[in-house]
C-alpha cells in the first residue's frame, strides 16, 4: 500500500516478500522459532501464499488508504484505549473503512458475531480520534479468501464505552482482590498451569510454590 496505487500488483507484492525474505534470513526473531531448513521453507511459502490470496480478494490499486498500521488512541473514563488499526481506508464519497488482515481461519457463521468485537472498539476509537464513525468495518481471512463486513450503528459504537469501562472495572477489582475467575476456552488446552486451575480440581495456591519446580523456568 506504499507504493502508488498503479504499481501495486501481484508481482511487486511477491518481489517485496522476496526482499522481506533477505532481510529477515538472519533476523533474530526468526533465528528464535528454532526452525529446521525444512521448516523455513514451509514458512515462507506459507507466507507468500498468503500474499498471492490477498490478491484474489480485492484489487489494491482501488485502495485509497488514509492510514496503513495506524496507531490511535483515545480517553475512556479512567484510562487510555490504543489500537493499531492495520488499514484504514477513504472511500469515494468521504467514508471511513477499517479492514483488519487475518492469517487464521475464518470462523463459522455463528463466531462472526464475536470477531466483530474488536473491530467495534477500533470504530470508537475512529470516531473519537478523527470525529468520523466509520461506515464499514472488514475482516479479511487471506488464507481462505473470505472477508466478512459489518456495518456498525452509532448505538452499537457507543455500547463500546459503556462495555469496555464495565471490563475495566472488574479487572481493576480483581487486581485490588487478587481473585481471577478463570473460564475454559480451547486456549486451556495450550496452558501450563492446567493442573492447578480450579477448572480443572486444581488449587491455585499450590502454583506458588509448584510451579517455578514444575515447569522450570518456563512461562
Amino acid at each position: 500500500m506504499g507504493l502508488p496505487a498503479s504499481e501495486r500488483t501481484e508481482d511487486a507484492a511477491t518481489e517485496l516478500h522476496h526482499t522481506t525474505r533477505n532481510e529477515y534470513d538472519e533476523h533474530p526473531d526468526l533465528l528464535s522459532l528454532g526452525l529446521t531448513e525444512h521448516e523455513t521453507e514451509k514458512f515462507w511459502a506459507d507466507a507468500l501464499s498468503l500474499v498471492r490470496n490477498y490478491f484474489s480478494m480485492e484489487d489494491p490499486r482501488e485502495i485509497s488508504p488514509e492510514g496503513i498500521e495506524l496507531r490511535i488512541e483515545a480517553r475512556m473514563g479512567d484510562f487510555t484505549l490504543r489500537g493499531i488499526v492495520d488499514r484504514l481506508e477513504r472511500t469515494s464519497d468521504g467514508g471511513l473503512i477499517i479492514t483488519d488482515y487475518k492469517t487464521g481461519r475464518s470462523p463459522r457463521d455463528s463466531q462472526t458475531k464475536d470477531r466483530m468485537t474488536q473491530m467495534m472498539l477500533y470504530a470508537w476509537l475512529c470516531r473519537e480520534h478523527f470525529g468520523q464513525s466509520p461506515a464499514s468495518l472488514r475482516l479479511m481471512y487471506v488464507r481462505d479468501g473470505r472477508t466478512i463486513s459489518a456495518e456498525p450503528t452509532e448505538q452499537q459504537i457507543s455500547f463500546q464505552e459503556k462495555r469496555t469501562q464495565a471490563i475495566w472495572k472488574a479487572i481493576a477489582s480483581s487486581c485490588t482482590s487478587g481473585r481471577f475467575s478463570p473460564q475454559k476456552s480451547a486456549l486451556c488446552n495450550f496452558c501450563a498451569y492446567q493442573r492447578w486451575c480450579p477448572e480443572f480440581g486444581g488449587d491455585p495456591e499450590q502454583a506458588v510454590h509448584e510451579a517455578p519446580v514444575v515447569l522450570g523456568g518456563r512461562s
